[in-house]
C-alpha cells in the first residue's frame, strides 16, 4: 500500500503537465502491471474512460497474438532490467481497432531505491508509419518504373537502331558502280521498308507519350467499316503469302456505315493483325465483325482477329498490356517489335469507347483478340461516307516556294513535286522566302517551323503584315494536337507532318 501511495502522490503532483500532453497516453502501472492512473490523453488516443481502466492491467491495449506469446510481462521484465524500456508495436483501442505505438516504460523507484511500479508512455504513430510506407511503396514503384523505362529505352534503341542500320548500310552500298538494276531496286525496297519500320516505331512512342498526357487526337468521319477492315487485311496479303499462311475477311452484310475514328480504328486493326502475321507460322488468320448492342445514341461493335499461331502462356498473358514490358516469345525469332502494339491499341481503343481484350489464347494453338468500340451514330452526318482519296495525278503546274533550312529536305520535296507537275522553286531561310516572294507570285508556299533567325511563325506573321494572301503550308515534324492548333491559329493553310506523305501533300496543294 505504502508503494502504491507514492505512486498515486508522485502521479498526482504533476498531473497538471501530464495531462497538457494530449498527443501522448501517460500510465501509471504497479509493479504487476495493473493501472493505477492515467492522463488525459490516454483517453483520447485508446477510448477508454478513465474509470473503465483504472485497476485493469495494461496488456488490454495488446492484440490476442502478443498476450498469448506473454509480450506484456516481457516489457515489464526488460523495463525492470534496464531500468528503460522502448518500442513500437500495434496497439488495440476500445473499439477494437489497432495502430501503431511508440512506447517507453519507466521503472519507477522510491527514495530508497525500491521498485515500485512503471510509467508507461504510448504516442500514435499511425500518420507517420503510413508515411513512411507510402514512401517505400513509391520508391519500389519508382525503382521498378526505372527499371522497366530503362529496358524500355534499350529496346526501343534496338528497334531504332535495326532499321538505320540497314538504311544506311545499303544506302553506301547503293553508291557502288557495279550493282545491276534488279538488285538497285532491291536495295531501294529494303531502304524504303526500314524507312516506314523506323517511321513506325517513332509514331508509336510520341503516340505513347500524347496517352500518357491525356491528349490523344480523336476525329470522327463516317466510313464503311467492312471496306476499312478489307483495306487493311490486303495490306498483309503478300506477307502471308510469303510464309504460306492465308488470311481472310469473313464479311458481315449486317454491318454498313458506321461512325468513329478511322485512322485510330485502323491503326489498332493494323497493329493487331500485324501481330498475328509475326507469331503465325502456318495455318490460317481470320478477321470477322459483329455487332454487340445498339441504342438511340450508339452502336457497339467487335472486329475479332483469330490466328493459328504461337498462343500465349500464362505467365506471358499477364504482360502483354503491361506499358513498357514486351511479353514476347524469347525462343523465337519474329522480327521486330517495340512491344508498345498492344499497349497503345488498347489506350486507343478505350478513346474509341471500347477495349482491346484477349478473348481466347492457348500455347502452340493461337490465339483470339477482340477489338470493341463505340460506333456514334448520332454525329452521323447524312452525306456519303469518306472513302479513300485517289493518288493525286497532276499539279498542273502550280507554281510552289518550298521554304526549309535543310537542304535534302528542300531536294527531294522539289523532286517529288516536279515529278506530279509542279514548279517549285526553293528558300534555306525566312528573309529569302520574303526576298522571293516580292519577286514571284507563287499559288502556295510550304513552310519548315523550325529555322534559324526566324522560325515558321514568325515568316507569315511577316507575310501577313506585308499583305502577301498566298496559302501557306506548315511543313513541320511536330505533330501533337497542340501543334495542328498552333498553326492554324497562326494563319497556316493546313499542318503537314514529317516524314511527309507527299500524295496527301500534293492533295492538300490541290486544294489549295
Amino acid at each position: 500500500m505504502h508503494a502504491i501511495r507514492e505512486l498515486s502522490n508522485s502521479y498526482e503532483m504533476s498531473k497538471l503537465a501530464i495531462d497538457s500532453m494530449v498527443d501522448y497516453a501517460v500510465y501509471i502501472l504497479d509493479k504487476k502491471g495493473m493501472i493505477l492512473s492515467s492522463n488525459c490523453g490516454a483517453k483520447n488516443l485508446t477510448g477508454f474512460q478513465t474509470n473503465e481502466i483504472i485497476g485493469t492491467h495494461f496488456a488490454r491495449f495488446y492484440t490476442m497474438e502478443d498476450i498469448a506469446r506473454k509480450h506484456p510481462e516481457y516489457e515489464l521484465k526488460q523495463a525492470k532490467l534496464l531500468g528503460r524500456y522502448e518500442e513500437e508495436g500495434i496497439r488495440v483501442r476500445k473499439d477494437g481497432s489497432q495502430f501503431w505505438a511508440h512506447i517507453i516504460f519507466n521503472c519507477l523507484n522510491d527514495q530508497e531505491g525500491n521498485h515500485i511500479g512503471y510509467s508507461k508512455i504510448t504516442r500514435d504513430l499511425t500518420s507517420q508509419k503510413n508515411h513512411e510506407e507510402a514512401l517505400k511503396m513509391a520508391e519500389i514503384s519508382a525503382i521498378k518504373t526505372s527499371k522497366l523505362k530503362s529496358q524500355f529505352i534499350a529496346d526501343i534503341s534496338h528497334e531504332i537502331r535495326t532499321p538505320l542500320g540497314a538504311i544506311l548500310g545499303f544506302a553506301e552500298f547503293l553508291r557502288k558502280d557495279d550493282i545491276s538494276h534488279e538488285d538497285r531496286l532491291h536495295y531501294l525496297d529494303i531502304i524504303l521498308k526500314n524507312g516506314k519500320c523506323l517511321n513506325r516505331v517513332i509514331n508509336d512512342v510520341l503516340d505513347l507519350s500524347k496517352i500518357e498526357a491525356g491528349r490523344i487526337d480523336i476525329e470522327m468521319s463516317d466510313f464503311k467499316l467492312n471496306d476499312m477492315i478489307e483495306e487493311v487485311v490486303e495490306l498483309f496479303r503478300v506477307q502471308c503469302l510469303a510464309k504460306t499462311i492465308s488470311i481472310r475477311f469473313i464479311k458481315n452484310p449486317e454491318i454498313d456505315v458506321v461512325t468513329t475514328d478511322t485512322n485510330r480504328l485502323r491503326q489498332i486493326l493494323n497493329n493487331l493483325i500485324s501481330n498475328a502475321v509475326k507469331f503465325t507460322f502456318k495455318g490460317e488468320i481470320c478477321i470477322s465483325a459483329e455487332k454487340l448492342n445498339e441504342n438511340k445514341e450508339s452502336n457497339n461493335y467487335r472486329i475479332v482477329i483469330q490466328d493459328t499461331g504461337m498462343g500465349l502462356k500464362d505467365e506471358e498473358v499477364v504482360k502483354i498490356f503491361q506499358p513498357f514490358v514486351q511479353a514476347g516469345i524469347t525462343n523465337h525469332k519474329t522480327g521486330t517489335g517495340s512491344g508498345l502494339g498492344l499497349v497503345l491499341s488498347r489506350k486507343i481503343a478505350e478513346a474509341l469507347g471500347g477495349d482491346v481484350e484477349l478473348m481466347q489464347t492457348k500455347a502452340g494453338v493461337g490465339s483470339v483478340f477482340g477489338i470493341r468500340f463505340t460506333d456514334y451514330k448520332r454525329l452521323r452526318s447524312q452525306s456519303k461516307p469518306r472513302v479513300a482519296e485517289a493518288i493525286p495525278g497532276s499539279l498542273h503546274s502550280k507554281s510552289i516556294l518550298i521554304v526549309d533550312d535543310s537542304e535534302d529536305n528542300l531536294e527531294i520535296i522539289k523532286l517529288f513535286l516536279n515529278s506530279y507537275g509542279g514548279e517549285a522553286d526553293v528558300a534555306s531561310c525566312g528573309t529569302e522566302a520574303i526576298e522571293k516572294m516580292y519577286m514571284k507570285k507563287y499559288d502556295i508556299v510550304l513552310m519548315d517551323i523550325e529555322m534559324p533567325q526566324m522560325n515558321g511563325f514568325q515568316v507569315i506573321k511577316e507575310l501577313r503584315n506585308l499583305k502577301f494572301k498566298t496559302p501557306v503550308v506548315a511543313l513541320t515534324a511536330h505533330a501533337m494536337a497542340e501543334d495542328k492548333q498552333k498553326t492554324k491559329k497562326a494563319g497556316f493553310f493546313e499542318h503537314v507532318t514529317k516524314p511527309i506523305d507527299f500524295n496527301y501533300l500534293v492533295s492538300v496543294i490541290e486544294r489549295s
